[in-house]
């Protein structure tokens, strides 16, 4: 692993350094977790207001079940995003594997295939199931490509999105992490700002 930068430990210090390295980038990487989807009225699963806690999970395979916007982070002009968990916005065919938008709310019940008619369930990673190996390979090309990368809201514990950072970090990219308290990650880090996501990020873009 590359040494780490000599920064300052004061905040302040550290915000400029992470405002500078970020203009300064040809590329960025960002890992969001539960933190900016809470922050944007999004609720979370996990948590003493978790969802799991007040639904069933089959309550939870609709998006009027705790979405009412569409995929926040595509409407905020994201580009090349990797949803590891999958979208609720999409189904997926038990049948054929088809994937398709939809944004039906209520969705009908039970859903049925356009193309061969089988039934269809969303298409999100639920409990015991795998990521699909091709989100995860280009989540990993993302952190040994990228110069800046920048991770908000995330516990990291949770893996393989936990490993991002010190994939990043041994290919020489400058880390950011911005949550409210401090990961397994943050001694890896090269600036840890602390606080919520609506309040780091627009400090760090002003």
């Amino acid at each position: 692993m590359p040494p780490r930068r000599g920064l300052s430990d004061t905040p302040m210090d550290g915000m400029e350094e992470a405002r500078k390295r970020l203009e300064a980038a040809g590329s960025v990487a960002v890992l969001t977790g539960a933190g900016i989807s809470a922050d944007s009225g999004v609720p979370t699963f996990r948590g003493p207001d978790g969802l799991w806690r007040n639904f069933r999970p089959e309550e939870l395979a609709t998006p009027e079940a705790f979405l009412r916007d569409p995929g926040l982070v595509w409407e905020a002009g994201s580009r090349n995003v990797v949803e590891l968990h999958g979208n609720i916005w999409k189904v997926r065919c038990t049948a054929c594997g088809e994937v398709s938008d939809n944004r039906d709310v209520p969705i009908a019940i039970p859903p049925h295939c356009e193309k061969c008619g089988g039934l269809l369930r969303p298409h999100i990673v639920w409990f015991g199931e795998s990521l699909d190996p091709d989100d995860v390979q280009a989540a990993f090309d993302a952190a040994e490509s990228c110069e800046v990368f920048l991770v908000v809201g995330t516990s990291g514990v949770v893996q393989p999105a936990a490993s991002f950072v010190s994939v990043a970090r041994r290919a020489g990219a400058f880390v950011i992490e911005a949550n409210l308290d401090p990961t397994p990650n943050t001694g890896i880090a090269d600036v840890h700002l602390s606080g919520r996501a609506a309040e780091v990020l627009p400090a760090l873009v002003p």
